[in-house]
């Protein structure tokens, strides 16, 4: 049997066992751990898929599939754990496909999506839960025309399916409402999963873009900053606000591909990192939500006193969000910044990273710092949920340690040039 079926055939079969496990959470657990573990350690070793790129993206979900199940609370496990491991399945199947079949592996996940969304509906209709089946069921139909037809026609629904996926105005409103409305730790898997699917794909397909819709993709990303910028600050809900935070930083990743016209390693590496960083936040958001039972950030203020475990971890993952030297955003960040081709290029992703960054500074003053309004006993972070985070923290500082040398290599390179300027 090839590898790359025993890896997609692993994961498939981890869910069947979590499944039959349900009534011994803390065996379905471990079950699910180990299953996790051993496919991102065959990721790992590169047999399965042999593309080096799509194999790293496949580690980072085997990672954050296993975070997410180590930090989920045991009753909440026994539904998280069989869809993590489905769309990890689901994943490596999109990441070492190639044509069609890898584009009917997307639509399986993008499937699984909005039954996800349709499951959360049944339990609580609200606008936000339409809205995200809806922009689910149009990038599966998206992916679907343009496996089956030819020229620019497929290639621009291809696009609209990678804008779905790694969220760009107009189509971002399926990735907000998915991690803003599913509760537990999902939100935290499925801001890495679906963005990074999203970037491998357009990296296929934008050779094939034409040239004339990449100032378009400049406009709408930058409409959908301004507006997602304005959510940040006026939402009081944690994850709903953390949501448009990080909306604006992937904005960044599409006026870099509007303004240069490539997908290239630098930007690969941004986006593993933003996602990453915001991932760790959403298990943070998970945990308070779980303690506390709100997200509402006018409740939830000076934390840093009754949880000093968790006041911590959280810093570190804001400062990992905002730039901070030696984590990989502040590396694939300033990769992206020194290969721009224009000052007003510059400017404007300037001033996006701004933006975004006031915010998420502004969230751990406003979660962490300020005089606390907590009714409920503190209770500080478990250890299984330290770890999970600590896991994401450990990540983004090995991302920063060993970005790619021929990237490095670019980035003097682009310095030298600019300051030359």
């Amino acid at each position: 049997m090839p590898p790359l079926v025993i890896t997609i055939l692993l994961p498939f079969i981890g869910a069947v066992l979590s499944v039959l496990l349900r009534g011994w959470p803390w065996a379905a657990r471990c079950a699910a751990l180990v299953v996790a573990g051993g496919t991102g350690a065959m990721l790992l070793a590169g047999a399965p898929i042999g593309d080096p790129t799509a194999a790293a993206i496949g580690v980072v979900i085997a990672i954050t599939a296993f975070v997410a199940m180590l930090g989920e609370r045991p009753r909440h496990l026994g539904v998280t754990g069989p869809i993590a491991l489905v769309l990890l399945a689901l994943s490596i199947g999109a990441l070492g496909t190639a044509g069609p079949l890898r584009q009917v592996w997307l639509m399986g996940v993008m499937g699984a999506m909005a039954l996800l969304m349709t499951r959360r509906g049944l339990e609580r209709a609200e606008p936000l839960v339409v809205a995200g089946i809806v922009g689910w069921l149009v990038g599966t139909l998206a992916l679907a025309v343009a496996a089956l037809g030819t020229g620019v026609p497929a290639v621009g629904f291809h696009l609209v399916a990678c804008a779905i996926l790694l969220p760009l105005f107009p189509f971002h409103g399926a990735v907000v409402s998915t991690v803003t409305a599913l509760r537990g730790t999902l939100p935290a898997l499925l801001i890495v999963v679906l963005p990074l699917l999203g970037w491998h794909e357009l990296s296929i397909v934008l050779p094939a873009v034409p040239s004339a819709v990449l100032p378009i993709i400049v406009g709408v990303a930058v409409v959908g900053a301004a507006l997602s910028a304005v959510r940040a600050f006026v939402h009081t809900e944690f994850n709903r606000a953390l949501a448009a935070s990080g909306m604006v930083l992937l904005a960044l990743f599409w006026v870099h591909v509007g303004t240069t016209s490539q997908v290239d390693a630098a930007t690969g590496w941004y986006v593993s990192a933003v996602t990453l960083a915001l991932s760790g936040l959403f298990l943070a958001g998970s945990y308070v939500d779980g303690r506390y039972g709100s997200q509402d950030l006018d409740r939830l203020r000076g934390l840093a006193g009754p949880m000093p475990r968790f006041a911590v971890l959280v810093g570190v993952l804001v400062m990992a969000a905002a730039g901070v030297p030696t984590l990989g955003v502040f590396a694939g960040f300033w990769a992206m910044v020194l290969t721009v081709p224009t000052a007003w290029a510059l400017i404007l992703t300037l001033t996006i990273w701004f933006l975004a960054t006031l915010w998420i500074v502004g969230l751990m003053q406003r979660l962490l710092f300020e005089t606390p309004r907590l009714t409920a006993p503190p209770r500080d972070l478990g250890w299984s949920e330290g770890v999970a985070l600590g896991l994401v923290i450990t990540l983004l500082g090995v991302s920063g340690l060993v970005y790619p040398e021929p990237a490095q290599t670019k980035s003097s390179t682009a310095l030298a040039m600019f300051i030359r300027r």
